[in-house]
């Protein structure tokens, strides 16, 4: 990038001639639409380098999560070098703060490469002060201050009325310059960056009414034409709309549009422990006959969960979630019962981490709003994604999302929730043929204690723990084992074709720091455990081909377990504490 030239007040442009770039993303297919896992990120914050280059070295990171789709928040030009992006001044220019534009297409050529989409996130309801349209029709003219004079063709002179519409200077869509001025825009993002979809910020805006709360006729035609504009150049384009207008949001479901469907707030209630109800996490529920609907429990602009469980989690008895374990454990489950819900998903960077720096921390560690768009730590720069329990939920995360991409009974459309309970359920069903799995079901306990899983909720015919490598299950055992206070399960009738997860298989031997007294063993009768420490344990024991035998909970240093009706062989003994997890063999003669 040559340097700025001296003296120059305004923004200066460099004419790139050797735009010529080695695509070789000539294989990709783009996911599809309904089956979208989509990863939000800031290149600002996603990583120290606060490049497209290090968000390229962290391609293998995000690939490993299972998602297949990334979203960029803006990185069209936008004013200073520190910014979320939604101050636009250059809509078609990438901004320099993030690298060149050929690095971008390094970016996209990479994600490609590893079957994932790239989103760009776009900002056509205003510009600032250094949009070149704004300096050209002003009544202080050439300047970054003023209002739009009464002959511009771009800009509105009286913006409506709703403030949350009204930022920096308001774009007017009645113009038909507008119109044209977008679908040139994204044409050539399309053609040049080879971008698979885009999220358009803030739709409710494109309207001259003050009613925008209101069903606006006109901004619904308008929307749509602006979609099929971007489908002209693209008819497998990703078209999402954050919009939050219930009814509006029906016709564009029909229309193949994607919207953006947020439930923070009770995804944060659930993992809080508080009273909470997910089902607005389905596109049925909001009276959408397709799953448009891209559903989230974090973006950029909501506050991190984990933040919250640790700030305000419920307790009961010695059941705290201001525990960093225990609010980790609820995150789980939380992830249990989001991608598992069929339609497209939306993840924030970091959230498959636990992150728990809040949306508003300011530079010096004190929360302030003000503080909202500041620079925030990268997860790596803190080492989060190298914490025990923070890599736990990753994997847990990962390991859901896999079979959500594996078994297509995660895009049924016939489905049935009761998620309103403390003891939550998602019911799967398939008639597919030559599918093994029919039917599945996610119970997960958000309460405070523990719940009996009743009859009426499993599947029929032999069970299998579909997350967990295939376990059989034993139907008696469930229903006499309650399920744990932010303990989750997936259930089919049948296996999943997903290959079994190392991580899950019995190799932690080597792994604990727990020192443990197991005596004796082998045993007849009764086994003898001693724990290093007074705290709550989970004991899970399973028989030598991974089959689940027992469920135990344990608060004490010793526990005598009389496993005299068990058959004589070898078992392993998983044994979860709040800071460490233990394997351990036994023999029973």
């Amino acid at each position: 990038m040559p340097s700025y030239p001296l003296n120059n007040k305004h923004a200066a442009s460099v004419l790139d001639l050797e735009r010529s770039f080695n695509w070789e993303d000539q294989n990709f297919i783009k996911p599809k639409k309904e089956e979208l896992i989509i990863y939000e990120l800031l290149v600002r914050d996603f990583d120290e380098g606060k490049s497209f280059s290090s968000v390229i070295e962290r391609l293998d990171y995000i690939q490993g999560l299972g998602v297949n789709a990334i979203e960029l928040m803006p990185v069209n030009e936008f004013d200073g070098n520190e910014s979320w992006g939604y101050n636009p001044s250059f809509h078609m220019a990438i901004d320099k703060a993030y690298g060149s534009p050929k690095e971008l297409k390094k970016l996209v050529n990479e994600c490609h490469k590893r079957g994932i989409a790239v989103i760009l996130d776009v900002v056509y309801n205003h510009a600032t002060g250094q949009n070149p349209y704004f300096r050209l029709w002003n009544t202080k003219p050439n300047s970054y201050d003023g209002e739009p004079s009464e002959e511009n063709a771009f800009f509105q002179i009286s913006p409506v009325s709703e403030s949350y519409l009204n930022y920096f200077n308001d774009i007017n869509h009645d113009f038909s310059y507008v119109r044209d001025y977008m679908k040139r825009i994204n044409s050539y993002l399309i053609s040049e960056y080879h971008i698979d979809g885009f999220r358009f910020d803030l739709t409710k805006g494109f309207t001259n009414e003050n009613i925008a709360e209101n069903y606006v006729s006109s901004r619904v035609d308008y929307l749509k034409m602006i979609a099929d504009d971007v489908r002209d150049v693209d008819e497998d384009n990703y078209i999402i709309f954050e919009h939050f207008q219930g009814f509006e949001e029906k016709i564009f479901s029909d229309y193949g549009i994607l919207t953006w469907g947020e439930e923070n707030y009770n995804y944060n209630e659930a993992t809080m422990g508080y009273t909470s109800d997910l089902s607005g996490i389905s596109y049925k529920k909001r009276g959408f006959k397709n799953p448009t609907l891209i559903g989230f429990m974090e973006s950029h602009d909501k506050e991190r969960l984990m933040y919250k469980n640790l700030e305000y989690g419920n307790s009961s008895g010695s059941y705290d979630i201001k525990h960093f374990d225990n609010a980790m454990g609820r995150m789980e489950a939380a992830g249990a019962f989001f991608f598992t819900v069929p339609g497209p998903k939306m993840i924030w960077q970091f959230g498959e981490l636990g992150y728990n720096i809040s949306i508003n921390q300011c530079p010096d560690g004190s929360i302030s709003e003000d503080c909202r768009v500041s620079n925030k730590q990268s997860a790596f720069q803190l080492d989060m994604d190298k914490g025990f329990k923070r890599s736990q939920l990753y994997n847990i995360w990962s390991r859901i999302i896999s079979l959500r991409n594996t078994e297509n009974i995660f895009h049924t459309s016939e489905f049935n929730l009761n998620l309103s309970s403390d003891l939550k359920t998602i019911k799967l069903y398939s008639n597919e043929p030559d599918q093994e799995i029919s039917e599945v079901v996610v119970i997960g306990n958000f309460g405070m204690k523990s719940n009996q899983i009743t009859s009426e909720m499993l599947p029929g015919g032999d069970l299998y723990d579909i997350y967990y490598n295939n376990l059989e299950l034993d139907r008696s055992r469930l229903l006499d084992n309650p399920l744990q206070p932010g303990q989750f399960m997936i259930i089919a009738n049948g296996k999943t074709k997903l290959e079994d997860d190392l991580s899950l298989t019995l190799s932690l031997e080597s792994s604990s720091n727990q020192i443990l007294n197991i005596y004796p063993n082998p045993t007849q009768n009764i086994l003898n455990i001693v724990f290093p420490s007074i705290q709550r344990y989970n004991l899970t024991f399973f028989d030598s081909n991974g089959r689940l035998v027992d469920n135990n909970k344990h608060e004490g240093i010793v526990l005598e377990k009389d496993i005299s009706n068990y058959n004589n062989g070898l078992y392993y003994v998983l044994i979860q504490s709040e800071s460490d997890i233990s394997l351990v063999k036994i023999i029973k003669n």
